[in-house]
């Protein structure tokens, strides 16, 4: 029969000395990690940089399309306000208003484009004297404020 014997090693009193050579390899190879990772942090910045222009452009495209949409119904929407047929329209009915007489009306020459002015019109014989005819012959309604502004 054989037998077996067993010893068992202590290694805690084993001494291995420092290995400067080794060192030296290791700090030469973190260095040299260091430029690539560096560049490859970079070009993932550099990534995520356009990304989020690119999203920020779609954002401000997107509100610059709905700000014209609004520009064209606010403009489509002053054009039916200052539409001459609509106001003339509300004058009469809201506000009782009527077309002036012929002998009301006084037409004033506008100044040439020489800029020597022009000769004014004489004035009505009811202007003249300082007495104004009547410009509407019946009252108009009271008129509440309206929310055209009239």
């Amino acid at each position: 029969m054989k037998y077996t014997v067993r010893n068992t090693v202590e290694n805690s009193l084993l001494y291995r000395p420092h290995d400067h050579r080794r060192t030296k390899e290791l700090i030469a190879f973190l260095l040299a990690a260091i430029p690539p990772l560096a560049v490859l942090f970079w070009a993932a910045q550099a990534k995520l940089s356009t990304l989020q222009t690119g999203y920020q452009i779609g954002r401000l495209e997107a509100q610059r399309t709905l700000l014209l949409e609004k520009r064209r119904q606010l403009e489509v929407e002053k054009a039916r306000a200052s539409e001459l047929k609509r106001i003339e329209a509300i004058a009469k009915q809201k506000l009782g208003l009527q077309s002036p007489l012929p002998e009301q009306v006084i037409l004033v020459k506008q100044p040439g484009p020489s800029g020597d002015g022009a000769k004014p019109m004489p004035l009505p014989q009811t202007a003249q004297t300082g007495t104004q005819p009547p410009l509407a012959t019946t009252p108009g309604p009271e008129v509440p404020d309206t929310e055209e502004g009239f």
